[in-house]
């Protein structure tokens, strides 16, 4: 068999797959599919500090083309922080959180996941536009 595995920034994978951070990683229930899946890591929908507010149906397949208009989570940070990602600690495989989407939600939010995750992806594509506020994200 083929070793797939890498390290990435110090994570190990035991393989370079990951789901993006959206429908595939919306919940614990599908989360935890994943990881019996055999994916190489978590990657929880984009958690914000207001839950958005998703229109239904907000999906569609027309035999070729899929369309997904959903927004972040529809699932309020403090639901992730205190049932979502304490339940996922006995995993095999790493988690990532997708966070979003200005500064003050990162500095909101990082300390309260922390102690959950071993990662994150910033998300910024609806809400920042400038370098500048790149760089306040990351900073």
């Amino acid at each position: 068999m083929i070793d797939t595995a890498v390290e990435i920034a110090g994570l190990y994978l035991r393989n370079p797959l990951l789901p993006g951070s959206g429908p595939p990683g919306a919940t614990l229930r599908k989360l935890r599919k994943l990881e019996a899946a055999g994916i190489g890591a978590l990657l929880a929908k984009t958690i914000s500090s207001i839950p958005a507010e998703v229109p239904k149906p907000c999906m569609a397949f027309d035999g070729e083309l899929f369309f997904n208009i959903e927004k972040w989570s529809e699932i309020p940070a403090g639901e992730w922080i205190k049932e979502i990602l304490p339940a996922l600690q006995e995993r095999k495989v790493p988690l990532l959180v997708s966070v979003g989407y200005t500064p003050e939600d990162v500095k909101e939010l990082f300390p309260k996941l922390d102690e959950w995750v071993d990662g994150y992806e910033l998300s910024t594509h609806y809400r920042t536009s400038s370098q500048e506020q790149y760089r306040a994200l990351v900073g």
